[in-house]
């Protein structure tokens, strides 16, 4: 639906701020990022599904980086959106683009485009990529996807796809960047995950991830126990703490007022937090009892 590309870029909306961006900025750097810019664009734009909004940045000036990359795009079937803002932002527009100036506003120079695709996605297969079929699941994953979502698998990581991201396999694993500036070597781009993980498959197991807690029903985990808890309760999930219910063995999405907050391992006697630790709240509340409403 929303595609994100805050392209790698010769820096140059960084000098006032940044004085290593300066030292390694030299004549070549905005033509090498622009050849870069252009191989993402080129491969990303079929993940992109018909009707999806496509947002391009960068914190450079060069026109190379920005209305050119914003021209490659109309001629690639994204109509560019233009927003007007009022006279007093001294928001800049450059070509069908919006340039900000660290000498008109507070903050570092950027560039950013928008656009809507048009037409139809082109179908790329899955590559080396599994599509999970009912009978390849573990026998106990409780994840049920409907059209237009489906699942993949690989090395028994289960991961939530769009029908109209499959484009991505075979374009994001052929993009070779180069090892470094000036490099002549080119080596594979990495891909950290091909979707949205939906969880990990152990033997006859199916271990749900912190993340597919926070879909809603109708996208797979909604044949799991849901587990409606208290703000008090909720509270002390979020700051991996053992929430303090008393509940079956087994996996439980914690909710709150019906969202999902994270998973719970119900063992005999306690309760497994599964929030990951990088998640949590470390803040305390000593002087009186912690609501949610501290917080949001």
């Amino acid at each position: 639906d929303i595609i994100l590309v805050d392209a790698p870029c010769s820096g140059e909306g960084m000098f006032r701020k940044d004085p290593l961006s300066r030292k390694q900025w030299n004549p070549e750097s905005p033509s090498f990022c622009a050849a870069r810019q252009h191989q993402i664009l080129h491969h990303i734009l079929p993940c992109l599904k018909p009707g999806g909004i496509l947002f391009y940045s960068t914190c450079t000036f060069s026109p190379l980086e920005n209305q050119e990359q914003a021209a490659l795009l109309e001629r690639n079937g994204i109509e560019l959106l233009h927003t007007d803002f009022p006279p007093e932002y001294h928001i800049q527009h450059e070509g069908k683009g919006l340039a900000f100036y660290p000498h008109f506003l507070m903050g570092e120079g950027f560039f950013i485009a928008a656009g809507r695709k048009s037409g139809n996605a082109p179908y790329v297969p899955l590559s080396n990529h599994e599509a999970v079929t009912k009978s390849q699941e573990p026998e106990k994953v409780n994840v049920r996807v409907t059209s237009p979502y489906y699942m993949v698998k690989e090395d028994n990581h289960f991961y939530l796809l769009n029908h109209h991201h499959q484009a991505h396999y075979q374009t994001l694993e052929h993009i070779f960047v180069p090892r470094h500036k000036g490099s002549k070597t080119k080596v594979p781009q990495r891909v950290f995950q091909p979707g949205l993980l939906m969880g990990q498959a152990k033997g006859d197991a199916f271990i749900p991830s912190p993340e597919s807690a926070y879909l809603p029903p109708r996208l797979g985990v909604s044949s799991y126990i849901h587990t409606e808890v208290t703000g008090e309760q909720a509270l002390a999930f979020l700051q991996k703490k053992d929430p303090g219910i008393a509940v079956a063995p087994g996996y439980h999405l914690l909710t709150y007022k019906g969202l999902g907050l994270g998973w719970i391992k119900a063992i005999a006697g306690r309760n497994n937090n599964l929030l990951p630790p990088a998640w949590r709240i470390l803040k305390e509340f000593a002087e009186r009892p912690p609501v949610l409403s501290d917080i949001f």
